[in-house]
């Protein structure tokens, strides 16, 4: 007997990152934090995690260009969906390990909302604190090629509507050049009809509302 075709899996990442100098060398997209949130096409979560990068976490503020998003995370620094790792290399390494297990039963997909930014703060990551030795080429291909773009997709949908439109004008949220809205933010505002939504910059949540 044939099996059957393997089920759709999709995982939405969020990463928070700051810009970062070492040795007077400035490192832009530092992840400082990693959200996922694995599930299916039906809503049903398999998996949910907030992803601390301790050594970066941990670097001196007075070394940091921009401690916003440090801030943000030590509210969720105890939460049982929060996990410690030493550093990036140990989330990569996580990472694809999930990647290599899950493949085997599922097709899976990797989201963002924005995932050039996302896809590229991962690689960039991966050049920054990673030995070339260790680090998994096929691996990194299959990520260019399947991480996809929420906010491509919501832009040629719901956010084409006359109702978000309207949703918009009504609300008075059109961007400050006098645009409609395509962030994550705005989308879910207009998803949940709530204008006053604001989104928590944490990894996790912004997965949640992401998936």
């Amino acid at each position: 007997r044939k099996r059957g075709r393997k089920k759709k899996l999709n995982v939405v990442l969020d990463s928070e990152s700051v810009d970062i100098r070492i040795n007077g060398v400035d490192m832009l997209r530092t992840a400082i934090n990693w959200g996922i949130v694995i599930g299916d096409n039906y809503g049903n979560t398999l998996f949910e995690r907030d992803f601390i990068i301790s050594d970066i976490y941990n670097t001196p503020l007075r070394n940091v260009l921009n401690s916003y998003y440090i801030a943000k995370l030590q509210p969720i620094e105890n939460d049982p969906t929060t996990e410690f790792v030493a550093n990036f290399k140990e989330f990569y390494d996580g990472l694809r390990q999930m990647w290599l297990s899950l493949s085997t039963f599922w097709d899976l997909e990797f989201w963002s909302f924005n995932a050039d930014f996302d896809c590229k703060a991962f690689l960039l990551n991966a050049e920054y604190f990673m030995n070339e030795n260790f680090r998994d080429k096929e691996f990194e291909q299959w990520l260019l090629d399947n991480w996809f773009c929420i906010q491509n997709l919501a832009v040629h949908t719901i956010l084409a509507t006359d109702d978000f439109k309207m949703f918009v004008l009504q609300n008075m949220l059109m961007t400050d050049s006098a645009n409609y809205p395509t962030n994550a933010e705005d989308t879910y505002r207009y998803i949940i009809k709530n204008p006053e939504f604001e989104e928590d910059h944490t990894g996790l949540s912004d997965s949640r509302i992401e998936y």
